[in-house]
């Protein structure tokens, strides 16, 4: 697609401009949840993404109305030969955030899909977990109040540290540049 942008003064003002672009997150409905990978940091942003209604961002101690997305974690059932409801170990989820005044909170759900879900915790930047064999889990990162910004999201076990993904910058890598009067 392309797409093409005029930009003018007011009247007969002239003067210099800056343009910022960015790409909007892709995961700010549930049914495009992100999935998470285990002991890996995810970089997200909520800016630009939906307001979350009330009745959904307010997730036991997780209250808001700030934009936000969504990731998902399956947890797999056991293969052929292992043991069928052993313990799982513990799962950790950790926002940290990149953008300044930005304060992540989140909110966990467990259901079989985005419209048969049920809050299970809400807390600001971490909480943890026990999953269930099969069971899906969502998770909403939003901001305190009416706050948004940059993070990485990292889904840990037994307290293993994440390794941390580059951003996806390939827009910026070679950015393409916008001739001036045409």
């Amino acid at each position: 697609n392309s797409y093409y942008l005029y930009v003018h003064g007011f009247r007969s003002s002239r003067g210099t401009f800056a343009l910022q672009m960015r790409e909007l997150p892709s995961n700010f409905n549930c049914n495009q949840a992100v999935d998470l990978v285990l002991n890996t940091a995810l970089y997200g942003t909520t800016e630009g993404a939906n307001v979350i209604p009330p009745a959904i961002g307010n997730c036991l101690n997780a209250v808001s109305t700030a934009p936000g997305v969504w990731y998902r974690h399956i947890e797999p059932l056991p293969g052929p030969g292992e043991l069928i409801g052993g313990l799982l170990p513990e799962l950790q989820i950790r926002v940290t955030p990149v953008t300044d005044g930005f304060v992540p909170q989140l909110s966990l759900f467990k259901g079989a899909s985005c419209d048969s879900m049920s809050c299970l915790a809400g807390s600001v930047s971490r909480l943890s977990f026990e999953p269930q064999e099969g069971n899906t889990y969502y998770l909403l990162v939003h901001g305190l109040a009416d706050t948004f910004g940059d993070y990485t999201v990292e889904l840990s076990s037994d307290g293993q540290e994440a390794q941390e993904m580059e951003p996806n910058r390939s827009n910026c890598d070679s950015p393409v540049g916008i001739p001036i009067g045409e």
